[in-house]
């Protein structure tokens, strides 16, 4: 039912129609008021139980009093299942996903986000667990379901994707899925992150490349075009704001495990805790019948 959308937006908006026609009976859902909508749609008879199904779902939330919004709901959760068949997938990506790290997300969501990263081999855990960005498997699930064989793809994102070790998995170019796996090739990036002032929270950056046959990786270049520059208050468009940057080529300095760390780290097993206290600190007593304390 998907493969026209159009249809199946307008099966969707009729079947809202008939849930609240006062001819029906509250607490019914017949499927003889469906008959017409079978026969205009031509809708086949393995297809026709599904909208029942759907119909009487409508029907017991009009009933509740919880009706005005869900057939636009259903028709929103289709549109990206119709876009992943694969003679829709697309040429071209172009976004900015949305920016959430894990320590911000609800439970639920860091349960689900963490199974999907490990299985593309995106979860850097350690003690950057907590840094890993929502951004980054977004762009991976995009790239899978969305774009077509050798499309391209451009996506904004937090700057610590060109050169932070909890980014590395998304680097790579490559992401394990649970039954395919997906290959990309990056061709390169922008480092946004000298402009001033942020147009984001954090400092920003973005990646460019193309979905790549099985096998033909190309992680993301260590060279990069660094951008420069004050956005000027009153630039409204891009030739009034254009002169105000610089432009030139850079190379990226990828931080390691070690580099992440202190360099004191190893010195240190319990922080910058003094122990024991009894020997670095006094507690002064009020003195007693027989003397100061000892």
């Amino acid at each position: 039912m998907l493969a026209d959308a159009d249809r199946f937006d307008q099966i969707v908006s009729e079947l809202a129609e008939l849930a609240v026609r006062q001819t029906r009976t509250p607490g019914t859902a017949p499927k003889s008021m469906l008959a017409g909508l079978h026969r205009r749609l031509a809708i086949a008879p393995e297809e026709q139980e599904s909208i029942a199904a759907n119909f009487g779902v409508l029907c017991r939330l009009v009933d509740d009093g919880r009706d005005h919004i869900w057939s636009y709901y259903v028709r929103n959760l289709a549109r990206p299942m119709w876009l992943a068949r694969m003679e829709n997938r697309v040429d071209v990506l172009i976004g900015n996903p949305p920016w959430l790290s894990y320590r911000h997300m609800p439970s639920a969501m860091q349960t689900a986000f963490k199974q999907l990263s490990e299985e593309r081999e995106l979860w850097h855990g350690k003690e950057s667990a907590t840094h890993q960005d929502l951004s980054g498997l977004f762009v991976v699930r995009a790239i899978e379901q969305y774009l077509a064989a050798d499309g391209r793809f451009a996506f904004i994102m937090p700057n610590a994707v060109l050169d932070r070790p909890y980014f590395k998995g998304f680097r790579s170019g490559y992401y394990k899925g649970g039954t395919t796996s997906t290959s990309v090739a990056f061709t390169g990036s922008w480092d946004l992150r000298r402009l001033r002032p942020h147009f984001f929270p954090r400092g920003p950056a973005v990646v460019f490349g193309h979905r790549a046959k099985q096998g033909a990786v190309h992680a993301l270049p260590t060279t990069s075009e660094r951008w420069t520059g004050r956005v000027p208050a009153k630039a409204h468009s891009w030739s009034m704001a254009a002169s105000s940057f610089t432009r030139e080529p850079s190379t990226l300095r990828l931080i390691d495990e070690e580099l992440a760390e202190s360099p004191y780290g190893k010195r240190f097993s319990n922080g910058a805790t003094i122990f024991p206290r009894m020997l670095f600190f006094v507690k002064e007593r009020d003195a007693g019948p027989l003397g100061n304390a000892t």
